[in-house]
């Protein structure tokens, strides 16, 4: 991955959470994540890996409300 799409990553996860509801659900993570990977010619993931990636935002999402916030992001990440 560039540079560059990881900035592009970054600006669409810094627009989400300080934006409109200012959370990404996970159908919105999801749907990123496939026009991200469309986008930029990369292979469809396979299913395995969205079940990590289920596992992982349900772990990021702390209050259990379906939608990652600003403050759930910053504790994942620490």
């Amino acid at each position: 991955m560039t540079k560059e799409q990881e900035d592009e990553i970054a600006d669409w996860v810094k627009e989400e959470l300080t934006t409109g509801e200012k959370t990404i659900t996970k159908k919105e993570a999801k749907a990123a994540i496939v026009a991200f990977g469309k986008k930029h010619g990369f292979k469809p993931l396979p299913k395995e890996v969205w079940v990590e990636l289920d596992k992982m935002f349900d772990a990021a999402d702390t209050n259990g409300d379906g939608a990652l916030d600003l403050a759930e992001v910053q504790a994942a990440l620490a």
